[in-house]
């Protein structure tokens, strides 16, 4: 039998192995990783969803008591789910919201205040001239004070005892 052509063919496999399963281990770290990333997505977008759809259930009732809709078009009245006069402001992560120029961007697609004529140009987005739509602020405020006081807290699951 001839040893001496075998002579470190243990420690290439070994070598070869070891490889092989920190090549594997790094793959489900790197898919664990990146399932935990898609779950926070998830659960951000469908928080953003609830959050959206209270607001929009909220303003609704408000609006399902207005009588005479001139003063809601004009922006003259407003919803009782309002938190100020319409400005800039600073959300949960630190960063700003500044309601004049999102209701600029979706009349005429600039962040500064829109003209009449803006307002009433005609483009892809916006074809219909002076019968485009010209957006006022109507609700606006924290979700906590859109579904009421405790129920827009997070429910929480509670032992069993």
């Amino acid at each position: 039998m001839n040893l001496r052509g075998q002579r470190g063919a243990a420690l290439v496999l070994a070598l070869f192995a070891i490889s092989f399963l920190m090549a594997l281990g790094s793959v489900l770290i790197l898919l664990s990783t990146a399932e935990t990333l898609i779950a926070a997505n998830h659960r951000a977008a469908a928080d953003a969803f609830y959050a959206a759809d209270a607001a929009l259930e909220r303003t609704l009732v408000d609006l399902n008591v207005v009588l005479d809709w001139n003063p809601v078009l004009a922006g003259a009245q407003t919803s009782t789910f309002v938190d100020g006069p319409p400005g800039v402001r600073t959300l949960a992560d630190g960063s700003t919201l500044d309601l004049a120029q999102v209701v600029n961007l979706a009349t005429c697609r600039k962040t500064t205040p829109c003209s009449p004529a803006d307002a009433a140009a005609i483009t892809t987005e916006r074809p219909w001239g002076p019968n485009n739509a010209r957006w006022q602020l109507y609700a606006h405020g924290p979700l906590s004070d859109a579904a009421g006081p405790g129920t827009a807290r997070r429910m929480r699951a509670r032992p069993r005892g």
